[in-house]
């Protein structure tokens, strides 16, 4: 349906705990004004962590389309984006880290709501924490920008 569609921009929007496509599709557009590279990676991130949530760990359709499966996803895509050289295998860490950050708010959604609290941002800390590790223990191919910046000024 056309809410399941929109689901990545509105997770993007949830970033700022926002429920509107509109506002996502804003933001994506401002983003991509600074940085083509980061949009695209915080969109691909949001949509990930959507199809995650839906296909392998059967979230409630209403908690995917109001972008709740999304925001850490593309957080943590926007931190690979900003802190590797962009190169294939950043690209595959950017994909791989927005599924496991999925995976991570589904585990944490459970354990925190066992007290009625969100979890918030904390899959996206803890994985892209992992990720950042992984480009300092010199995983060939994955290089960590001298000066982070952006996916096109990144060296």
């Amino acid at each position: 349906t056309m809410t399941l569609l929109e689901a990545p921009v509105r997770g993007i929007s949830q970033i700022f705990v926002v429920d509107s496509s509109l506002t996502g599709a804003a933001i994506v557009g401002g983003t991509a004004l600074y940085s083509p590279g980061l949009a695209g990676h915080m969109l691909l991130g949001s949509t990930v962590g959507s199809l995650t949530g839906y296909f392998l760990c059967g979230a409630p359709i209403d908690d995917i389309t109001i972008g709740l499966w999304g925001y850490n996803s593309a957080l943590t895509s926007m931190g690979i984006g900003t802190f590797f050289v962009h190169s294939p295998k950043t690209m595959a860490l950017s994909i791989g880290g927005a599924a496991v950050t999925a995976g991570a708010f589904g585990a944490m959604k459970v354990v925190f709501g066992m007290w009625d609290a969100p979890c918030l941002t904390l899959p996206f800390c803890a994985v892209m924490s992992g990720c950042y590790l992984l480009g300092r223990g010199g995983v060939q191919g994955l290089q960590l920008a001298v000066s982070p910046h952006s996916p096109e000024k990144n060296e």
